[in-house]
């Protein structure tokens, strides 16, 4: 008898065990396959400035069901993207790259992303990504041991913080900023998003003390434009260099060429 009881318990714990792995699965196959293309949309730069998908790249779509974003990612960098969701999952408003950038309602940039964006037309899987605004390159060889950091600096517009977009695209703020990138070698090569506008940018070489070595600015407001990246001369800083402050003319590059998925 005290057999039959001990069996009888095992089994019941047994059920029991079954009917929790069984609320389990049923949980999981409320997930599904959803997939979204992004043809010939582009996430990191080129030497040329232009951009392709890397396989392990991810991007966030906006899910109104759940009120939250859903990240994607791209296995091969093929543009392809997949993620699980919920069935009754409705991918509405914008996605954007990096998947970090996702806020709801706009972005929040550090200053050191390549920002991209595309609104979700109804009914379709397919992302159009555009820049969400332009960029800066800035290219210094031969720095001295003592330089610390780079700063990019505005005094009339902001680089990082959360900003709302209209229409996918980042408007110029009215607020001062800067963005700091340490010395990392004796050569460096940064690329700065920036918001569409008119204003003037500086940025300065540093010691640790703020010493200035090296000083550039535009001259006077500038004007950039969405898909366009724009390089301050290139600066060789050998010791036999005059370091000294001067205003300069950026050089553009028009990133829409060749390319009809930039709207």
């Amino acid at each position: 008898m005290k057999k039959t009881y001990i069996y009888m318990i095992l089994a019941l714990a047994v059920l029991t065990a079954c009917e929790k792995g069984r609320d389990v699965i049923t949980t999981a196959e409320e997930l599904v396959d959803w997939t979204f293309e992004a043809p010939a949309t582009k996430a990191s730069f080129d030497a040329q400035g232009k951009f392709s998908w890397e396989a392990g790249d991810q991007i966030a779509v906006w899910n109104a069901t759940a009120g939250a974003f859903v990240e994607f990612t791209t296995v091969t960098g093929s543009g392809l993207f997949y993620a699980k969701a919920p069935a009754d999952a409705q991918f509405t408003g914008a996605a954007y790259y990096p998947r970090s950038i996702a806020a709801e309602g706009g972005v929040s940039l550090s200053g050191e992303a390549n920002p991209l964006c595309a609104i979700l037309e109804q009914g379709s899987n397919v992302l159009h990504f555009k820049h969400i605004g332009a960029y800066i390159s800035i290219d210094l060889r031969g720095i001295p041991a003592e330089a610390a950091r780079v700063v990019v600096a505005s005094e009339s517009t902001a680089f990082r913080g959360d900003f709302a977009l209209t229409d996918g695209v980042w408007n110029a703020s009215g607020a001062a900023g800067k963005v700091e990138f340490p010395v990392a070698g004796a050569d460096m090569q940064l690329t700065l998003p920036v918001p569409v506008g008119s204003y003037t940018v500086s940025y300065r070489l540093e010691e640790d003390g703020g010493n200035i070595l090296l000083e550039r600015t535009t001259d006077g407001d500038f004007t950039f434009e969405r898909a366009h990246r724009y390089a301050f001369p290139a600066e060789n800083l050998e010791p036999t260099s005059e370091l000294f402050e001067i205003t300069v003319e950026l050089e553009d590059f028009d990133l829409d060429d060749d390319d009809d998925y930039w709207v």
